[in-house]
């Protein structure tokens, strides 16, 4: 089981150095497409000259080269292995935590690498692409159908398969409508209508009522985050922040740490 472990944190890591590729050639002025994308080989986005192939090994060739382009000596942003490195973790704790469906190891895996490009793409550019999204809603759809969710007292009239699509239905809909409302009413200066759908997706990952602990998260994050940039970044409260990677931490923090967040919270009220 270690070992196994241990490939699949090297192969996180080279799968993380693929992620950098689709987060590093979006463009926002162009429509995302995938297979262009990943097409010819890596570049340095400065001198634009072709990368040796000691300059790709995963976290270890940033640190090799002191950060810094061979060709160039421009510097390269931190972002390439802190993905790696993300990829590399998230990958064996994916599997130990959906172990022994790899099935439900796959989706889940797909899920949280599609995360972490939206929301490294997210951080650079203050969007994200709709065909990602998309990508994730459908994701979210499947996962729907093939992980066991415990029913809600109230759905107990129901046969048990349609307790599961209900309660991750019901999830979607008490969250997605009310905020899709909100943003049209905004005219999305708030919340942009790619936020609402990301948030969708996330509240049909989890159904009710799981789905409250994803978005109070986020939000609670995304303040900490914004209070941060405040007191640090000089920004001010008129100032855009990327609510994406927020959210994918607040489903990774739920994905992981569930029981150990709701009894902390739990916690609280105890005399």
């Amino acid at each position: 089981m270690v070992l196994v472990e241990i490939f699949l944190f090297v192969f996180g890591l080279v799968w993380g150095s693929f992620l950098n590729v689709l987060i590093f050639r979006y463009n926002p002025n162009q429509k995302f497409d995938f297979l262009k994308i990943i097409s010819g080989r890596s570049r340095c986005p400065y001198c634009k000259k072709k990368l040796l192939k000691r300059d790709l090994i995963p976290i270890l060739s940033f640190f090799l080269l002191k950060g810094k382009c061979r060709f160039c000596q421009r510097r390269i942003s931190f972002i390439y292995p802190l993905v790696e490195f993300l990829c590399g973790l998230f990958t064996p704790l994916i599997f130990i935590k959906t172990y022994p469906n790899l099935f439900l190891f796959l989706l889940w895996f797909l899920i949280f690498s599609t995360l972490i490009v939206l929301s490294f793409i997210d951080l650079r550019f203050l969007c994200v692409p709709n065909q990602l999204l998309n990508f994730f809603l459908l994701l979210s759809l499947i996962l729907v159908f093939f992980q066991n969710s415990p029913s809600h007292y109230f759905w107990n009239i129901f046969p048990q398969f349609k307790i599961k699509i209900l309660n991750h239905l019901l999830g979607g809909i008490i969250f997605g409508f009310p905020l899709w409302l909100f943003s049209q009413k905004t005219k999305e200066k708030l919340l942009g209508f790619g936020d609402v759908k990301a948030i969708l997706a996330s509240s049909f990952l989890f159904g009710w009522p799981k789905a409250i602990l994803v978005f109070n998260l986020s939000f609670l994050l995304g303040g900490i985050g914004a209070l941060i940039s405040m007191l640090f970044f000089k920004k001010n409260f008129h100032s855009k922040l990327p609510f994406l990677p927020f959210l994918a931490l607040a489903i990774f923090l739920t994905f992981f740490l569930e029981d150990q967040i709701l009894n902390l919270y739990l916690s609280l009220f105890e005399t």
